[in-house]
């Protein structure tokens, strides 16, 4: 299982996958597009992590990934309250 794959999964469902890692830990985060959530646990963002070098982790991870992200996407269901989907902004 490859991160490729759920790079693919992503851009099929509009998210986008960004890239934490650090360390000895390969970690990525991928975000539902702006206003939407992912079905499975109802999160703007899917936490994809696993140590380098402990390939069944890795499976394990992207696997769980490509689960919840088949479930699908629904509205945030905090509308205009939601602080991620329409943050402060920056001064």
């Amino acid at each position: 299982m490859t991160i490729v794959k759920l790079q693919t999964a992503a851009r099929v469902t509009g998210a986008k996958i960004v890239c934490e890692s650090s360390g000895r830990f390969s970690t990525y985060q991928v975000e539902a597009p702006a206003g939407m959530v992912w079905i499975d646990g109802f999160v703007h963002a899917l936490r994809v992590e696993w140590r380098i070098g402990e390939p069944g982790y890795r499976k394990e991870a992207i696997t769980d990934a490509l689960d919840r992200m088949a479930v699908g996407l629904t509205a945030c269901p905090y509308g205009d309250q939601c602080d991620y989907c329409h943050p402060e902004p920056v001064a």
